[in-house]
């Protein structure tokens, strides 16, 4: 997006160029020039897509050179700059089609803000300012910063929030994860893009155990047209979940329910990933509606039978085979109990899981406890038996992670991508990475990336949003939040004199 600048202070173009500049928006200046017969050569020249005008130079003033520049550049967009509280020249201005009308001294906020609306309608501007909130809501769900420095009256406050989680489920020692999840990444990303209009955010990100969740958030009520963009969003996202599934891969969408704010939001995904595996019980490979989810959240007899039977096929696909006889040992009493009174859909729903995960076990019509036992512990002698022989290197994934984050920590890089690498499933490194550091891997990462800023901040007279590129954050903005979440200061305070 190309922007040039006509006003006969260069103090004020220097200024102008320099807040440009430290934007994250992908704006270039064409030119600049003093004066208007300087502006009408630049029009004719580069079609910019803003021109922002002094409405004061000399010889042909900033109102007559927007006459002329019209037929030069008619697609090109006004702001337009002075130095003079008066009202007339704002009313002229209008007249003339100019978007926004700025005293001097301008301030980068004033500026940026005055540039996004007025080419709010460009489809660049509209991804950058979700890319954005993007970034804020993955540092959000991740305990990377605080809600309490959002904008009491913005978005994260006051906002409309929806939400979907993702529990991707393949087969016990199942192989090929990697190529599937990116591909399924990458649908919801294309969904994303295709969905994306003035009145809603999306995003996809990453929580703390790896799941993916998709988000959408708008203004309260219903302006825009922000509501039904929102619900096509997550009707498309089901649909998407519903073609990528199949026996080698089952995608539980589990939904949060319309929220108020990000408070909401959050606590609703926490504890989503807290009981996960009720998915078992309430429509495994299905799209869960937060109301039902929520009716069997507090059954602690469906949560202990799901956890066990996850940490088995943990277990059996990690070779533990100890450790999965017992988990098997401690389930069949609260089986047999839940079984007594549970209802024929959690049943349904629970026999679907079990033919996915542990693919090719031979299961009771019936449904009994004892039968059902009997089968995982035949089925886990089997996939012993037929399993290649594995090193140690399964059980030393963290420090696996840890060298790959160590050479690659500037790159786009996320725990459930490593785990597809390394054939695991996302919640068990996620566990294991924890366990091993006492952090999670989001928090883990930005410390490093934060130390190796630091370093440059100290060492170096790179400027901070080159800074923040070779650490891994395209948004200057962004890295600075956390920056100054890290270190108390802004990274232009913290840097000293090499």
């Amino acid at each position: 997006m190309k922007i040039v600048i006509a006003d006969d202070e260069n103090p004020v173009r220097y200024a102008l160029r320099s807040m440009i500049g430290e934007m994250d928006a992908s704006w270039t200046i064409a030119g600049e020039t003093s004066n208007g017969e300087g502006l009408l050569g630049l029009l004719s020249e580069h079609r910019p897509n803003v021109a922002i005008v002094d409405i004061r130079m000399p010889g042909m003033d900033g109102l007559e050179a927007i006459r002329r520049g019209k037929l030069l550049s008619p697609m090109t967009k006004w702001i337009i700059l002075s130095g003079y509280s008066d009202f007339r020249f704002a009313q002229e201005a209008l007249k003339l089609g100019a978007s926004e009308y700025m005293l001097k001294p301008v301030g980068p906020e004033e500026l940026e803000r005055a540039l996004y609306a007025t080419y709010k309608d460009g489809r660049d501007l509209l991804l950058l300012h979700n890319e954005r909130f993007g970034c804020n809501l993955s540092a959000l769900v991740n305990g990377l910063i605080s809600v309490r420095l959002e904008d009491r009256e913005g978005i994260f406050h006051q906002g409309s929030f929806m939400g979907a989680v993702f529990e991707l489920d393949r087969p016990a020692g199942g192989l090929g994860r990697a190529e599937a999840h990116e591909a399924f990444y990458r649908s919801l990303t294309d969904c994303l893009e295709a969905h994306l209009h003035s009145g809603v955010l999306l995003a996809v990100v990453t929580l703390p155990g790896g799941e993916l969740a998709a988000v959408s958030a708008r203004e309260s009520g219903n302006r825009c047209g922000g509501k039904r963009q929102a619900a096509d969003f997550f009707e498309a996202v089901k649909r998407i979940a519903a073609s990528a599934s199949g026996p080698d891969e089952a995608i539980t969408v589990l939904m949060t329910g319309e929220c108020r704010g990000f408070k909401e939001l959050g606590g609703r995904l926490s504890l989503l990933q807290r009981v996960r595996d009720l998915r078992f019980f309430c429509g495994f490979g299905e799209a869960i509606e937060y109301e039902a989810w929520q009716g069997t959240a507090g059954r602690e007899e469906l949560l202990a039978i799901g956890r066990l039977l996850s940490a088995g096929l943990e277990y059996l696909q990690d070779r533990q085979y100890l450790n999965f006889q017992n988990a098997l040992s401690e389930l069949e009493p609260l089986w047999s109990k839940w079984e007594i009174g549970g209802r024929e859909s959690e049943k349904r729903s629970l026999l679907r899981y079990l033919r996915h995960a542990a693919a090719g076990i031979r299961l009771p019509e019936d449904g009994l406890a004892e039968g059902m036992i009997v089968e995982l512990r035949s089925y886990g002698e089997k996939v012993l038996r037929e399993g290649k022989s594995k090193e140690d290197a399964r059980h030393d994934v963290v420090a696996q992670v840890l060298r790959h984050i160590e050479r690659h920590y500037a790159e786009e890089v996320g725990i459930g991508q490593l785990a597809d690498l390394l054939n695991v499933s996302p919640s068990y490194l996620s566990t294991q990475f924890h366990k091993k550091t006492g952090m999670t891997f989001m928090k883990y990462l930005t410390q490093l990336r934060m130390g190796k800023a630091e370093e440059l901040l100290i060492g170096t007279r790179l400027q901070i949003k080159q800074i923040a590129e070779e650490v891994g954050y395209f948004s200057t903005r962004h890295f600075t939040k956390l920056f100054t979440e890290a270190y108390g200061k802004y990274p232009s305070d913290y840097r000293k004199p090499v």
